[in-house]
């Protein structure tokens, strides 16, 4: 981090648990002189946004009189289970083919389940190999871990699960308990990907001091940590030779765990989480070699794909036509 401290404006449209944890995190730093917290954007080092709608990003008009005027030192945060290839910031989920250094960084998840924190380290007397709880339906590589079942893991499809459709609290308590449950019980933790390349799991894994095993293909690894060092790559075609391969690796599973916890706990946690955001943003910046407008125009070649016509472009388009259609008839 730089010997001064960075002026950061955190900003949303609405409340929602990544900008609560963006200002927890920042809480922390402040308090450490390490960060100063700013309202004002002319004032600020960096502007890190969340909690944007992914769909129209910049349908907020106070979002785009943001992004007219400081679009140079404008980031967003997002765990959306796809990036904005056009906006500028950290993604928690991002397709290997439209990963450009000088636009975006892979980022992390906030910790959906606190029970992993503290959860203890491996013992040895775990009963599961492995283990994975989520919805098996959001991507063709979840179901072929069903076949995994018989062999010393643990697999649980949540897609009924009555906390993804009401959120009730007893409900969310209810899975919490469970999830974390099974990973104390497991050596590992299975994180396929699912809509999106990356998974919330794969951090809870690290936060629960468990090797990772990263099932996704297109998944792009965030910077800082050695994740050769405590995590296992699966290709998603070799889904079935995951239990050879933990098996394997069993005998180092404790040490893997603990590597894992301590990267977590270096790079992801409330303490060193705006450290890790506010690097990668200085790293963009420093990595700019051409004006954030033809960025822009540049990152139009991604509508070629039918995901991103259908997901942005179109309501895009379909906000400037009802607007152009309000105009006309109050003439």
């Amino acid at each position: 981090m730089p010997s001064c401290p960075t002026k950061l404006m955190l900003w949303s449209p609405r409340a929602g648990p990544n900008s609560r944890f963006l200002l927890e995190a920042v809480f922390r730093q402040v308090e450490c002189g390490r960060c100063e917290l700013t309202d004002n954007a002319n004032h600020a080092d960096i502007i890190l946004v969340s909690e944007i709608d992914p769909r129209r990003p910049l349908a907020n008009t106070a979002m785009r009189r943001l992004y007219r005027h400081h679009a140079k030192r404008m980031f967003f945060y997002s765990t959306d289970d796809k990036a904005i290839p056009w906006l500028p910031g950290i993604y928690a989920s991002i397709e290997k083919r439209l990963y450009v250094v000088s636009r975006m960084r892979s980022g992390f998840y906030p910790i959906r389940v606190p029970a992993v924190i503290e959860m203890p380290d491996i013992t040895g007397s775990e009963l599961y190999l492995a283990c994975f709880v989520g919805a098996i339906a959001t991507h063709p590589v979840r179901r072929g871990l069903l076949s995994l079942r018989h062999k010393n893991m643990l697999i649980t499809d949540t897609s009924n699960h009555p906390s993804r459709d009401n959120g009730e609290e007893d409900a969310i308590n209810i899975y919490q308990r469970d999830y974390s449950e099974a990973l104390k019980q497991s050596l590992f933790g299975l994180c396929p990907r699912g809509n999106g390349t990356s998974s919330v799991r794969l951090f809870e894994c690290m936060a629960a001091g468990r090797s990772p095993v990263i099932i996704s293909d297109d998944w792009v690894p965030p910077d800082g940590p050695d994740w050769d060092a405590f995590s296992v790559r699966v290709a998603e075609r070799d889904v079935s030779s995951i239990d050879e391969k933990l098996r394997t690796l069993q005998p180092r599973a404790q040490e893997m765990g603990a590597l894992a916890r301590a990267a977590y706990q270096r790079w992801f946690s409330a303490e060193h989480a705006i450290e890790t955001i506010i690097n990668a943003c200085r790293e963009i910046q420093s990595a700019r070699r051409v004006n954030e407008g033809w960025h822009r125009l540049l990152a139009l070649s991604y509508f070629r794909s039918p995901f991103y016509l259908r997901y942005h472009l179109k309501p895009f388009l379909m906000d400037r036509l009802s607007s152009m259609i309000w105009r006309f008839r109050n003439v």
